[in-house]
């Protein structure tokens, strides 16, 4: 689809996941998690999936998951962790920005903690709603821009972080079922903890 000169290739984060802990822990994230929990199973996707945590929980509640991700060391980790948990996942090595799937071939997406430059940003998210069945929906937890104030995790280039105006603007066309920016306390994993700034958004693409 398009060329990312961002930090998400694969030598950045095999290095990253390259520790015998979980280094965002292996509970999911708790806006994930929060969804997960009421909407009805169908299939989902988990792009930038890392070590599993998310798609994990959701096979667990019954979600046909497909993730994907540039990292062979992340994918080992997930599907580790999946046989540890009793479920099964599809988990492809992948570019986020040229994806493998049909488009409309989702019932929802989640997006957990995906940081890129704003031109990256932008073109990313109008991308990925091309994968969302209508009627389906797009979930999205990751830092504010208010998180540069914080050493709790994510980038340090406030650029990368989220704005609630970028999220309005880039998901325009869905319809917004719930959006905001909040303070929380993570607890996950040696690399998001502590005090936080977070958006959280969910939009569902309208039924033609």
């Amino acid at each position: 689809m398009f060329n990312s000169n961002n930090m998400y290739n694969e030598d950045f984060w095999n290095s990253r996941y390259n520790d015998d802990s979980y280094v965002y822990g292996t509970e999911p994230a708790s806006f994930i998690k929060e969804q997960l929990d009421v909407l009805l199973p169908g299939n989902i996707l988990f792009p930038a999936d890392g070590e599993g945590r998310n798609s994990i929980y959701a096979a667990a509640k019954g979600f046909s998951v497909t993730a994907c991700d540039w990292s062979i060391t992340a994918r080992e980790k997930a599907l580790k962790l999946a046989a540890q948990r009793g479920v099964a996942i599809q988990y492809d090595i992948c570019d986020i920005f040229n994806l493998p799937y049909e488009p409309e071939s989702f019932d929802a997406i989640a997006l957990s903690f995906i940081h890129l430059v704003e031109e990256e940003r932008v073109q990313f998210h109008k991308y990925i709603t091309g994968f969302i069945k209508p009627g389906g929906y797009l979930i999205l937890y990751g830092f504010s821009k208010e998180q540069v104030k914080h050493n709790s995790g994510g980038p340090r280039n406030e650029e990368a972080l989220y704005s609630l105006e970028n999220i309005i603007s880039d998901f325009i066309d869905l319809d917004f079922i719930h959006i905001s920016a909040d303070s929380e306390i993570l607890a996950e994993g040696r690399l998001h903890s502590g005090q936080a700034e977070i958006i959280k958004f969910v939009g569902r693409k309208l039924a033609e």
